[in-house]
Parts: structure tokens; C-alpha cells; sequence
């Protein structure tokens, strides 16, 4: 958009009003993420103050861009009388980015507009009071998942990871993203990608521009979120310029096109005076494997097994006298379903019936009767190696009879033990079905899955979709 001398700043600054509707210091839940939830934070308008406070509540962000950097204080040692000396450093910049410190005209770079997301640990209250578990209604229904989040959205520990993001004409500005050292590879760069891109789904806003470091293992990253490495052309056809975004000289530009909603299915998880409410996708994730029931069955059921750790891990220290039993959100269980492994042990033709028979169970059945058939070949051999005598035994010439009949009983008797062992294994599911019968529930929504369970370890096998 082509815009007169002296208003580009203007122009850009009633652009980035988008980014203040939404609301801040709110907490919101990621669908399909049922262990993390992110939140907006303003730190403008308070000075010095603002920075200082981001520093001592998301320091890894700091941390990341300026560990190695020439910081101020050296900086004005190293520029005492020199003119061209440089005026600022990556801290000074970082505080400008995060207090979203205002130009006054088009000779300053301009960082107002920016928000802070931070992505933090979810708390789950695995030992509620009876009857205590609500819905909590959403702060805003533009973000988070599409329906009020079960139990309600808490806090628990310190940030994850943190990202700057500002609105502007058409595109969401990302400059910084860092994720705490400790917690790295574990995926919460993904859940924060999820999350800025939930943030421009509420703006409307089609396209997200981000600022890399020239690391190729960094943007190797990002690429594989589904970033690509921008050029002037394309800068050009965003209609965007170079003074437009806050970047710094030894980063590379990417950009990626905000894909659409995903499509989610309400899983909810009940046990006793536990309630929790997740998601799981209906359709395939932009890069992955094929969609079906088979992704949304294997996340539903590993949310399932997370929750069910929790709670046997609180049940264990209520029993053990171990104070509360107030234990952390939906991690690994010790006994995951391995239905959801992999797509090759979720598909249906390795769940038939051929497989739920335990194969070492089978091989002595299935060598039997050709050891019976080893054994009469031996006993009809037998009197042509004994020595000649006044006339044969009784024994031989009982063995003596028609080949054809023998061949005939041997089939008959392998039939018998075929039919045997599958009348056996049938009789097992009936009884292992019978063992623990459903009891039933109040109903709830026809949009949720219910989960009806008598132990939280076997809520695996207990779990219904409908």
C-alpha cells in the first residue's frame, strides 16, 4: 500500500491497535496440549519498570539473545571518545521490544504494539472436593480451545517459554522466540508456534513474520514448523519494508502462512470426583501422517493414561500419608496405552483376532499333532526292521491296517484340537469381557466422548467413543 511521506508511522501504529482487543494477564487453553496453557502480557507504559519486570519473570528470553553480546556498560567503556561508536545493544533493543517503547517520528525505530505470550505448565488438581469440578467459563471466546476448559485453566511453576509478538497491516510480527534451557526438545517451541498462530486467527490476520538467527540447526527449526526463508520479493508483495519490523543485522527474515482451525473432538475424562476435559484432531495436521480415527483414538488415550498417572501418583501419597495429594498435570504413564504407538499398531489389521492370541501359546498346539504323526510313521516301519520269527505280533498286526483309515483318524483328532482351542479362546473374551461390567453414568453433552472408569489405571479400557 503506497502511503504518503511522514504517515507510514501512523498508518503502521492504527494497524497494531488489532493486537490491544485482546485481553491480557487472561489465562488460555491449548486444544490437543492438555498439560501447557499460554497468557498476553503488557509491559508498556511503566518505564523502566516494565522491562524489569519481564526480566525477573521470563529471564530466558533475555537470556537467549544477549548471552555473548557486548553489553552497555562495556559498550560505553569501548565508545568512550569515539563518535561512530554504536548507541545501543541487543539489551537495549530487547528492552525497547518488550516495553513496547513508542517512536515519536520516522527517524526512530518504533517498537510500541508488542505483547509478550508466555506458555506455562498447566495445573491439574487430581484430588478435587466431591462435586467441586465446574466448567470455567472463557475469557475471551476468540482464543483457546472451542470449549470452556474443565477443570478450570491454573498456574504451576514458571514460564516455558516466552515469545514477542505485534501486530501489523495484514502480517504478526514475531522477532524474538526463546524457550527456557532446562526445557528444550520436549516440544513447547511447537505449542508456542500453535499459540501465536491461535493469536492471528482471532486478529484475522493471514501471515506470521519471524526474525532467525543465522544458526543452520535454528532455522533448520523453524522450517520444519513450517516457516520458509523470505526475500525482497516476498517482502515486497507483503507490502512490508524494511523499517517496518524490529530485526537485528546478523538474523534472517522467515515467514508462514497461518493455517486454518484445526477440527477437534472433546474427550472427557471422568473418575470419581475427577473431571478433566481434552481434545482430540479430526483431521490431519498440516506435514503429518494420514488423519482418521486412529491419531484421534492414540491422543485421546495418551491424555488418558497422563491423567490416570497423575491421580495413582496422588492416590499413592494420600495413602502413604504424604501430605496433600496435590500432584503435577498429565505426564508419561507408567503403563501407557500401546494402541497409539504407532499408526502400523493402530491400524485394523493388527487388532483382529489372529493377533490377541498369544502366539508361544500356539506352537505347542500346532506341534502336537505333528508329533503323533511322527510317531505311527515310526510304529508302521517297525515290524519290517524286526528280525523274522514264527509269525508276527500283536502289536504289529494291529499297526498293520489300511493306510487310509490312519490318515483319516489323524485329521479327525487335528479337527478336534482346532475346535477345542477355539471354543478355549473364545470362552476367555466372554469371561474377560464379563469380569468388570460398565456401570453407567449421567449423560452428558453429545459432543463429548465419555470415559467411564471404575480404576484410573484402566481407564484405557474402559474408554467408549461415541
Amino acid at each position: 500500500m503506497s502511503v504518503a511521506p511522514g504517515q507510514r508511522l501512523r498508518y503502521l501504529q492504527d494497524s497494531r491497535n488489532a493486537l490491544y482487543q485482546l485481553p491480557c494477564d487472561k489465562l488460555f487453553e491449548l486444544p490437543g496440549r492438555p498439560n501447557v496453557l499460554y497468557t498476553l502480557k503488557d509491559y508498556s507504559g511503566r518505564g523502566e519498570e516494565g522491562p524489569k519486570e519481564a526480566r525477573g519473570e521470563c529471564g530466558f528470553l533475555f537470556k537467549a539473545f544477549e548471552t555473548g553480546q557486548i553489553g552497555p556498560r562495556r559498550l560505553a567503556r569501548m565508545s568512550k571518545g569515539k563518535e561512530d561508536a554504536p548507541v545501543n545493544t541487543i539489551h537495549d533493543w530487547l528492552d525497547y521490544t518488550v516495553g513496547a517503547q513508542e517512536a515519536k517520528d520516522e527517524t526512530e525505530y518504533d517498537f510500541s504494539g508488542f505483547r509478550v505470550l508466555l506458555l506455562y505448565p498447566r495445573d491439574r488438581n487430581v484430588w478435587p472436593a466431591p462435586n467441586s469440578s465446574q466448567p470455567q467459563p472463557r475469557a475471551d471466546p476468540r482464543l483457546g480451545a472451542p470449549l470452556d476448559p474443565w477443570p478450570a485453566l491454573g498456574i504451576k511453576g514458571r514460564p516455558l517459554s516466552a515469545a514477542t509478538v505485534r501486530a501489523g497491516p495484514g502480517y504478526l510480527e514475531v522477532p524474538f522466540v526463546a524457550t527456557h534451557e532446562t526445557k528444550r526438545g520436549r516440544g513447547f517451541g511447537r505449542c508456542v508456534v500453535e499459540a501465536i498462530e491461535d493469536v492471528a486467527r482471532a486478529l484475522g490476520i493471514k501471515l506470521l513474520l519471524l526474525c532467525s538467527t543465522c544458526e543452520e540447526n535454528v532455522q533448520s527449526t523453524w522450517r520444519h514448523l513450517g516457516f520458509v526463508e523470505t526475500s525482497e520479493a516476498d517482502l515486497e508483495a507483503f507490502d512490508v519494508r524494511e523499517s517496518d519490523l524490529t530485526h537485528m543485522q546478523n538474523t534472517v527474515q522467515m515467514h508462514k502462512f497461518v493455517p486454518p482451525p484445526r477440527r477437534w473432538r472433546p474427550i472427557i475424562i471422568k473418575h470419581e470426583a475427577f473431571v478433566a476435559r481434552t481434545y482430540a484432531p479430526l483431521d490431519r495436521a498440516p506435514g503429518a501422517g494420514p488423519s482418521g480415527a486412529a491419531e484421534s483414538f492414540a491422543v485421546g488415550m495418551t491424555n488418558v493414561n497422563g491423567a490416570a498417572s497423575s491421580y495413582r501418583t496422588a492416590s499413592s501419597l494420600a495413602v502413604s500419608g504424604d501430605g496433600g495429594g496435590g500432584g503435577g498435570g498429565g505426564g508419561g504413564s507408567e503403563a501407557p496405552y500401546k494402541g497409539g504407538a504407532s499408526r502400523r499398531e493402530a491400524t485394523p489389521a493388527s487388532a483382529g483376532p489372529q493377533s490377541r492370541a498369544p502366539q508361544p501359546q500356539q506352537q505347542p498346539h500346532q506341534q502336537g499333532p505333528q508329533q503323533q504323526v511322527q510317531q505311527s510313521h515310526v510304529q508302521q516301519h517297525q515290524p519290517q526292521q524286526q528280525p523274522a520269527g514264527p509269525g508276527p505280533s500283536a502289536a504289529a498286526l494291529a499297526n498293520l491296517g489300511p493306510p487310509s483309515q490312519q490318515q483319516q483318524q489323524q485329521q479327525q483328532q487335528q479337527q478336534q484340537q482346532q475346535q477345542q482351542q477355539t471354543h478355549s479362546f473364545q470362552q476367555q473374551q466372554q469371561d474377560h469381557l464379563q469380569r468388570r461390567p460398565l456401570q453407567p453414568q449421567q449423560p452428558e453433552p453429545p459432543s463429548d466422548i465419555l470415559v467411564f472408569v471404575e480404576r484410573a489405571e484402566e481407564a484405557a479400557e474402559a474408554m467408549e467413543v461415541g
